[in-house]
């Protein structure tokens, strides 16, 4: 009985054993195989030095910059840096007593955590020379107004040198009304100072639209007008004015403020001007003054 249970154990620690002299001459072929794929690149490619990896980057950063350039637009774009990530292989040269890169092609087969990671960021810096024979430098930067209410982004616009532009609006139901969802130019992009910044904002509950300049207009024109932009014309009154009779010389809401559509504005129009006529008075003829004056004739 003993005998068998001797046996059956180094029957199992024979079969573990096996086991794991496979496990290991399967590991070192794969070990190998790694190390003669290894051999084959470095045979294959090309070592490049750290100095060239970089500089290779810098060169597309700069033609990128300059199709920018080139192109015709009311802004300018720069491209301010670039992140790189690369799988290669670190190689030392003895001779030259520097470490190099070798970079594996589409079709290698080596698994991509034999390799190194490299990471690194080129900035571009503004210069003495112009980028594409135009000077970019000296523009202002745009700020980023993504996500910003309407008002903290007309005073970043403004605070940053720049003039509100053009506000849209677009129903978005994943931000809350009145949010920023996008801008013209885009964010960080360069740009003249002074120049318009468009703005595109998610609808609000209530709809606005903004109160037109109705100044110096007819009246059934100033109603015309605020119809096509959803308002109501409200009380007219009329006021002497130096102004031609019947244009709009003031209203109750300024020009340019953005209001609930459907609001009303009062209206106050030039009054017709009215003729001086002269009036005669007819003297009174008295009887006694008739004959004074008879007598003293005769």
């Amino acid at each position: 009985m003993e005998n068998d249970v001797v046996e059956m154990a180094e029957e199992n620690y024979r079969k573990k054993y096996e086991q794991l002299l496979r496990d290991f001459t399967a590991k070192e072929a794969e070990i190998g195989e790694l190390r003669s794929q290894v051999k084959r690149l470095q045979l294959e490619r090309p070592k490049i030095p750290p100095d060239r990896l970089v500089s290779t980057f810098v060169d597309a950063l700069e033609k990128m910059q300059v199709a920018l350039s080139e192109k015709r637009t009311r802004v300018k774009y720069l491209v301010s840096d670039m992140e790189v990530e690369l799988k290669a292989n670190v190689a030392f040269n003895e001779d030259k007593n520097e470490i190099a890169y070798q970079l594996p092609k589409l079709d290698d087969t080596l698994p991509p955590e034999n390799l190194s990671t490299i990471r690194f960021r080129i900035k571009m810096l503004p210069g003495e020379e112009e980028v594409s024979g135009e000077e970019v430098f000296g523009y202002d930067e745009v700020p980023n107004l993504i996500g910003l209410t309407l008002d903290a982004a007309k005073h970043q616009i403004t605070s940053r040198n720049f003039t509100v532009g053009e506000i849209s609006y677009r129903r978005n139901d994943q931000v809350e009304p009145g949010t920023v969802l996008s801008q013209i130019p885009s964010p960080f992009s360069l740009a003249p100072p002074e120049s318009p910044v468009d703005i595109t904002v998610s609808e609000p509950a209530v709809k606005l639209t903004k109160v037109p300049d109705l100044i110096g207009v007819p009246l059934d024109d100033a109603e015309k007008l605020l119809k096509s932009v959803n308002l109501e014309k409200g009380r007219v009154r009329e006021e002497r004015s130096e102004s031609p009779p019947g244009t709009v010389i003031s209203q109750s809401i300024e020009a340019g403020k953005e209001i609930e559509a459907g609001s009303a504005i009062d209206l106050v129009v030039a009054a017709k001007r009215r003729r001086n006529i002269s009036r005669y008075r007819r003297p009174q003829i008295y009887p006694r003054r008739i004959s004074r004056d008879l007598k003293v004739v005769k």
